[in-house]
């Protein structure tokens, strides 16, 4: 048998770290936005993952009962192997390079989809693929990951080493599970891969759950449920390795430096097998694992390793299972996470989380809303999901909510989860959507995941470059209200939303309510000498807005007009007369036909010519000035008046042809003068003036 520790050279140092998980999660210590963005928060590690049990069924009254977990410690076989029933691809080789983290995160992916009878146990994933793309961040062909990067300052990617909680996120973009045929695994040199075959993958992470290393009752559950968990081992070959029963135990709770894949296990695998080094497991037991040293090394490329291996059968291990289906099972992911960053938030029970999409990835024809995906790092939560189509600015909920009741579900494991939705929803192009989710848990606290910049490893190696706008992810605490974490720059919710083209046509969406709220008249503006323009805002759901008019604020008021717009020009005022005026709305609703709300608060005016503007005032020689200013429509006139400096307005003259725009004004010598003008309408032989302009002045 060869010598693995030297046919796999060992890497650098800041791979033994970061191929720990929990240095991984360790290193996220940056700073955490509050709700009210006036203070940050610092969070060094990552909350210990407990051992798992399944909650309760009276735990979760707020939103449903959490599924029970198939199996119990006392119904689970002494002995699986996913191997030995033909879903574990064969063992690969990653020589020469420290790229185990990939090896082991795809064949985990590649089991998968082996057990839902998707591929059989040929399939191969590109490493290499993975690897590349990982430090070669290319933007999503949405483009909401535009700006987002994982970058390496400095050494050789491929030696650089890695970690599931980087992985899971880096393969949620549809990046890395890609063919071994279209980037082969390099031996020596390795190439550059063109941009364009970042997003061409065979497979979509759907889902990972991940647990301590020393749930060992979680961890079988898990392999008999997805084929086998990617985990993290401390390896040294020549202190802890059997060759010849193919059997590994660390005696000593060291920093994990390897990757590997256990797919199953044999509770009676005897202690007698482990004979390297001075020290033996106190119990029988032992994971088959699959390496990635290549088909020479254990039985071919599989081994065992005790249970009481104490690099594995501790705390700060983290086995990651990933779920797996084929690229077609969506068209569209909608995303602004593009980074690998493990970095996570804190918030309370009942706190909530919203990302905002624009539908765009189907030109001409339209999109079905399918699911929503999100990543936490906290068991047993409750979630509630609801989608709201075309949503006002700075408020995700302000929108037309497309389920009756939010679609809700308990999580199990920590882990990134998709939800596909019961009610799908078709959207147009150019349609907005957000996806807000609400978290509750009976800790009372959640820690969820977040793409936001930071830097890890020796001298912050590795940079997680997060672009963030305003608009995009929010965040709501339980007794406040919405913020936009986009003024951050550098801080995106990890909400993702797949579609998938359809030439159905888009969902009539209609809001759930009994009535609309009061309109608020903001404004009466004087338009012209026979119309006046008012505006108000919106309420939200409104279909069409009436337009009410009365001669005095307790008379009888007459509808004058309908618009779905926010303002009316009432073209049939009389100049010189006071108006008052009510504004109300109606709409569709889901369940109750055209509702209504009550008129507005009265608002009034009276119809006078406009405030004239003025233009320009020059001087045409030492005695006069020429005076030019806007026409007001429908004047019959308009008065000029002057004032010397120090002296009152005296009218200069008065301009009985409306359609008039300038005229010679007469200048004092020696003196400054001012020059206004307002316009007047003549109705039944009397004038009704207008405000006056600005002054002007001229020496």
């Amino acid at each position: 048998m060869k010598n693995y520790s030297e046919k796999h050279k060992p890497v650098s140092v800041f791979h033994f770290l970061l191929s720990s998980i929990l240095f991984a999660l360790f290193l996220c210590r940056i700073p955490v936005l509050a709700a009210d963005s006036s203070q940050t928060l610092l969070h060094p590690d990552l909350p210990e993952v407990p051992v798992y049990e399944a909650p309760e069924e009276n735990s979760t009254p707020d939103y449903a009962a959490p599924k029970q977990r198939s199996g119990t410690s006392s119904s689970l076989p002494s002995r699986y192997n996913a191997a030995a029933e033909g879903l574990v691809t064969a063992a690969k080789d990653q020589n020469p390079y420290g790229t185990c983290w990939a090896f082991s995160a795809l064949s985990a992916c590649e089991t998968s989809m082996i057990k839902r009878g998707l591929y059989n146990n040929t399939l191969d994933l590109s490493e290499f693929h993975l690897a590349y793309f990982f430090f070669n961040t290319q933007k999503d062909p949405l483009g909401g990951t535009a700006g987002d990067s994982n970058l390496l300052l400095y050494g050789n990617y491929l030696n650089l080493g890695g970690t599931d909680a980087c992985s899971m996120f880096a393969l949620a973009k549809w990046t890395g599970a890609a063919a071994e045929s279209l980037a082969p695994y390099p031996s020596s040199d390795a190439p550059k891969l063109k941009a364009s075959l970042g997003y061409q993958d065979i497979g979509h992470l759907q889902n990972v759950r991940y647990v301590n290393g020393t749930d060992q009752n979680s961890i079988k559950q898990l392999i008999l449920q997805y084929g086998s968990v990617s985990a993290p081992v401390y390896m040294d070959m020549n202190k802890y390795y059997t060759p010849s029963t193919a059997s590994y135990y660390c005696s000593r709770k060291l920093t994990t430096n390897h990757q590997i894949v256990l797919v199953g296990w044999d509770d009676t695998y005897s202690i007698n097998n482990f004979t390297t080094g001075n020290r033996r497991p106190d119990s029988a037991g032992a994971w088959i694992a699959k390496n990635s040293y290549g088909t020479e090394f254990g039985n071919n490329g599989f081994f065992y390793i005790s249970y009481q291996d104490l690099s594995l059968n501790n705390t700060d291990c983290l086995v990651f299972a990933y779920d797996m289906e084929k690229s077609d099972n969506y068209s569209h992911n909608y995303q602004y996470d593009g980074t690998a960053s493990c970095t996570y938030h804190t918030f309370s029970s009942g706190d909530s989380i919203a990302n905002v999409f624009t539908v765009k990835g189907n030109p001409g024809s339209q999109e079905r809303l399918d699911a929503v995906s999100f990543a936490l790092a906290s068991d047993n939560v409750q979630y509630a999901i609801q989608i709201y189509k075309n949503p006002k600015d700075g408020n995700p909920t302000r929108g037309i909510a497309v389920f009756d009741t939010p679609q809700t579900g308990v999580t199990s494991y920590c882990g990134y989860y998709t939800i596909p939705l019961k009610q799908p929803v078709v959207f147009q192009q150019g349609d907005r959507f957000s996806v807000v989710i609400s978290f509750a848990s009976s800790n009372g606290s959640i820690h969820y995941f977040t793409d936001t910049s930071s830097s890890i490893g020796e001298e912050k190696q590795l940079r997680f470059e997060s672009k963030a706008s305003l608009g995009e992810s929010y965040t709501c605490k339980k007794f406040t209200g919405w913020v936009d974490i986009g003024f951050s720059g550098s801080i995106n919710h990890r909400i993702k939303a797949f579609t998938t083209d359809t030439t159905e046509p888009a969902t009539v969406v209609l809001p759930n309510i009994t009535a609309l709220t009061r309109p608020a008249i903001s404004q009466i503006q004087v338009r012209s000498c026979s119309a006046l323009l008012l505006s108000w805002e919106e309420v939200d759901y409104a279909a069409q807005y009436y337009i009410y008019r009365s001669t005095s604020k307790n008379g009888t008021y007459e509808l004058i007009g309908t618009t779905a717009s926010l303002s009316f020009s009432d073209d049939t005022a009389i100049p010189g007369k006071q108006y008052y005026y009510k504004v109300s709305a109606n709409g569709p609703s889901r369940y109750n036909g055209t509702v209504y709300s009550n008129a507005s608060a009265v608002r009034s005016k009276k119809l006078v010519p406009p405030k004239v503007s003025l233009r320009s005032l020059k001087k045409k020689s030492s005695k006069t000035a020429v005076l030019s200013w806007k026409r007001v429509s429908g004047a019959s006139g308009y008065e000029v008046f002057r004032r010397e400096s120090g002296k009152k307005w005296k009218k200069l003259k008065t301009i009985k042809k409306a359609e008039t725009v300038q005229t010679k004004v007469s200048l004092k010598s020696g003196r400054t003068c001012y020059y206004r003008i307002r316009a007047y309408k003549t109705k039944n032989g009397r004038k009704i003036y207008g405000d006056f302009s600005t002054s002007k002045k001229i020496r």
